[in-house]
């Protein structure tokens, strides 16, 4: 401390100092004023303790109580959120969640009026800058980041995205084309959308992939995950193994595992919204049978024990009972179109199931 100079000791979080502690204490202080009104909050609307729809007098009363504490507007049904479109139909039970107005704004941001059947082609290079290519003066980084903000909703462009993420730093004239191309698919699809089901159940499934040493810089594989809840896609993602497998039972069996710590993260977030989820049992869904052997069996070997134990703590999981593994044909593996690039028959199979699309 100067000398001379007076000090403040700052007690509470104060909006736009820190972006990641303000929003984490103004959660726990709404929950806290929440809790004090006997309610349970989700993001889009309240019940009441016994589980039923709160009413309408029920409904303002609460909200006076919490104007009374916070600046808190009544805005309606929530039909929008951060570019996502929300679509509640009551009568038929349905929520969507699409994004065709950002999409349509990320075309006309980067001129893309093409349409594609796929988001990429089969046999595309996606790979990094070869010795015979020049860079190109091209928007990669910005438009690598608007595709991004679109996984949530559409998890069918996550392979070709997450390819050409990794080589961003030098873009080339292939790679711009592989980003339109992606634009591309999307203006031929932007209506699309992930519709949840009312009475669909709340049983959770992770569908594990991978793809053998397909980097041809460091030969890491391909992890693709995608987690259902009453048999709709929740979370969905495409990852670069952190450790190199050496063969595809250890590069599934990698999958597995990071399939597992994902779903148990869902398990997590459901059961503060549906308490009767915590504990449920997490099913694994795997085309490989050598990886089920590995998860199944209890006892190590010479031939797996090199693999880090970060990945092998799903044996304990299924041991205790908590989580089930058993094999599906790779043609119902859903997560294939996580980890290569399919033609447009298998994708849009995939796709319709995963995102709940009328078939």
């Amino acid at each position: 401390m100067t000398e001379g100079v007076a000090s403040w000791v700052l007690l509470d979080s104060i909006y736009g100092r820190s972006l990641v502690v303000f929003p984490r204490c103004c959660m726990y202080h709404v929950s806290d004023l929440l809790i004090e009104c006997w309610t349970i909050a989700t993001y889009y609307q309240c019940y009441s303790r016994s589980g039923q729809w709160i009413s309408e007098e029920e409904r303002e009363e609460l909200l006076a109580s919490l104007q009374k504490r916070l600046p808190v507007k009544d805005l309606g049904d929530c039909t929008w959120y951060d570019g996502c479109a929300i679509e509640v139909d009551l009568e038929n039970g349905t929520t969507k969640l699409s994004q065709t107005a950002y999409i349509e704004s990320m075309l006309n941001r980067f001129n893309v009026t093409t349409t594609a059947p796929t988001p990429a082609v089969v046999d595309d290079d996606l790979g990094p800058k070869r010795d015979d290519e020049s860079s190109v003066d091209k928007p990669v980084t910005e438009a690598i980041g608007c595709l991004m903000w679109l996984l949530f909703t559409r998890p069918d462009i996550a392979l070709p995205l997450n390819k050409l993420q990794k080589i961003a730093h030098s873009p080339t004239e292939r790679m711009w084309n592989a980003l339109v191309r992606i634009m591309s698919y999307l203006n031929e699809t932007k209506d699309l959308g992930i519709t949840y089901v009312r009475g669909s159940g709340l049983d959770l499934y992770v569908f594990v992939d991978s793809s053998y040493a397909d980097s041809t810089v460091d030969r890491r594989s391909t992890t693709g995950l995608a987690v259902t809840v009453g048999g709709t896609v929740v979370c969905a993602s495409t990852k670069t193994q952190p450790v190199t497998a050496q063969s595809t039972t250890e590069a599934e069996d990698i999958a597995a595992g990071e399939g597992v710590k994902e779903t148990l993260f869902v398990r997590g977030v459901l059961s503060f919204i549906a308490p009767e989820t915590s504990g449920a049992t997490i099913r694994v869904r795997e085309d490989n049978e050598g990886a089920l052997a590995l998860v199944q069996n209890p006892f190590s070997s010479a031939r797996s024990k090199h693999i880090d134990v970060r990945f092998h703590f799903i044996r304990e999981l299924f041991k205790a009972g908590k989580i089930t593994a058993d094999y599906v044909s790779t043609e119902e593996q859903h997560a294939d179109m996580l980890t290569k690039v399919l033609g447009r028959g298998k994708l849009e199979y995939h796709r319709k199931a995963l995102m709940n699309l009328p078939m």
